[in-house]
Parts: structure tokens; C-alpha cells; sequence
């Protein structure tokens, strides 16, 4: 999985202790996740429009001070950012101000623009010392939750198939045999089928044998992110092998129903599924 964490961060005073300690506090809070950073500053609004200039540049998340002078504010850059059509990025804003001003200040840009420009964004307000570490720690928990459940997936795949083998040795009473592979333990088992339950379950065995090679190429993949359709895993094996996070439901209750029956096959593959068997063998 990718490790490195991109972010941008637009403040006008780069050289301010303040800034300096808040750049700390986001550092910390990303490795703190298990993640590396590399966060690129920027001084001002022109130079952070041409880095939304390049199609293939990663950023993760964008942080903007809120007051960047000569008339600009970071909810300029907020705008930019989504006009650019990166909408699942995460924004964070931050200004000296307290937050009743930056509600007004937010509410009053609303009207002047649309309102899906203002997803997926937080705001932190300076004027309280006590919270500000805090505030930013949450903001980067957020936008990191989307690799979270990335991540998840990968680990779901992985332990749902570990389980599936473990049932397989101790059925086979290959427990602790190195020699025997989990393909090897499936072949066994679909191979101790007969013909007619074999071909009953035909689409359960294809879509399994699937599955156990998907668990071997999420072993060594990468985070990337499709301009048009966001962020995915991606096996570094095989790059046809993607999951998108737009598809995570689905994928979640697929592999939900297929280990349903894959589990009813272990326990005894020569009948056919009970009549109260919510989802119907798939046939191909």
C-alpha cells in the first residue's frame, strides 16, 4: 500500500513560528497514523493554482490559511480546488478568527457560488491555543479515513480467506502442512465433489478459485487515484486487479454472501443449498 501521505499547504507567512508549529502538528498526526508526509508549501494563491494545473499530481489533502492577503482568502483556493473537479480531496482552513466570523464569512461565499463546492472541507479556528493541536489532529484523522477504509478491504479479503483456509486444513487435517497450499486444500475439496452437485455448484467453485487469486495479488498492492473515479487499490502484480472506493458496498456484501456458501461447501459439498438460503448459487 502507498505510505506516502501528499499534501499542500498554502500560507502566506512560511516563516512564522505559528505556522511552524502547526506544520509539526500535522506531521505528527499523519505519522502518528502509520503514514510518511511530504507536504509542499506554498506562499501564495498563483503558485498553488498551477500545482491544480497538474492532471497527474497526487494530493491527498489541501490546507490553507484562511487571511492570505491582497483581497484573497483560502475559501479562493477552496473553490479552485473543487472547480478543478477534486471534490473527494479534503480541505482543511484554518484562520485567527473565531468561528462565528468564519460561519459568516463561509455563508456569505455560499451565496455567491454553489454549494457542492464547499464538500468535504474543515474548519479550525486559531483563537483558542487549547484546542488548536486537537483540531488539526481530527482534520487529519478525517481525511485519512478514506485510506482507512481502503485499507480495510485489502485486510478484509485477506482475513476472510485466511479463516476459509484454516476451516480447509483442519477438514483435510492439513493443519500445519507447509506442502499444502490453500489451492491445493480447494482443489481437494471441489475435486471430492460429484459431477451433479459439482455442477450445481459450479459458479460458487469458479467465483471461489477467483477469490483465492485476488487474496494473493491484494498481498502486494498500491493506493492510486483514477481522475475519474477517484481513489483505488490497485495490485502492483496484476494491474487489471482494482477495487475502487465507489464500489466498496458492493464488494463488501459480495464477499459477504459468496463466504456464506463457500462455507456451506466445507462443511459438505454433496447437497444442494437450503431453500432458506437468501442468495441462489450463482450459474454460469
Amino acid at each position: 500500500m502507498r505510505g506516502i501521505v501528499e499534501v499542500i499547504w498554502l500560507e502566506d507567512r512560511l516563516k512564522d513560528r505559528g505556522h511552524e508549529k502547526r506544520l509539526k502538528f500535522v506531521k505528527s498526526a499523519i505519522e502518528n497514523k502509520g503514514y510518511e508526509s511530504n507536504i509542499e508549501q506554498v506562499s501564495n494563491l498563483e503558485d498553488a493554482k498551477e500545482i491544480l494545473l497538474n492532471k497527474n499530481r497526487r494530493v491527498d489533502f489541501f490546507i490553507s490559511d484562511y487571511n492570505l492577503g491582497d483581497n484573497e482568502t483560502g475559501l479562493d483556493y477552496l473553490i479552485e480546488v473543487r472547480n478543478k473537479e477534486l471534490f473527494k480531496q479534503f480541505f482543511i482552513l484554518y484562520s485567527n478568527n473565531d468561528y462565528d466570523q468564519i460561519r459568516e464569512d463561509i455563508i456569505a461565499k455560499l451565496k455567491e457560488t454553489r454549494v457542492q463546492l464547499f464538500s468535504n472541507f474543515t474548519f479550525i479556528s486559531l483563537a483558542s491555543s487549547v484546542t488548536v493541536k486537537q483540531d488539526f489532529e481530527n482534520a487529519v484523522k478525517i481525511s485519512l479515513s478514506r485510506w482507512d477504509e481502503l485499507n480495510a478491504m485489502r485486510g478484509l479479503y485477506m482475513c476472510e480467506h485466511a479463516e476459509l483456509e484454516w476451516l480447509l486444513r483442519v477438514k483435510f487435517e492439513a493443519v500445519g502442512d507447509d506442502n499444502k497450499t490453500y489451492k491445493q486444500l480447494f482443489n481437494q475439496l471441489k475435486n471430492g465433489t460429484t459431477q451433479s452437485y459439482k455442477g450445481l455448484h459450479r459458479g460458487i467453485f469458479k467465483e471461489w478459485e477467483n477469490e483465492i487469486g485476488l487474496r494473493n495479488l491484494l498481498a502486494h498492492t498500491s493506493e492510486e487515484y483514477d481522475t475519474s473515479r477517484g481513489f483505488c487499490i490497485k495490485s502492483t502484480v496484476d494491474k487489471s486487479f482494482v477495487i475502487y472506493e465507489d464500489e466498496l458496498d458492493k464488494k463488501r456484501a459480495h464477499l459477504k454472501g459468496l463466504k456464506e456458501k463457500i462455507l456451506f461447501l466445507i462443511e459438505g459439498p454433496n447437497r444442494s443449498y437450503p431453500s432458506s438460503n437468501v442468495r441462489e448459487p450463482i450459474r454460469n
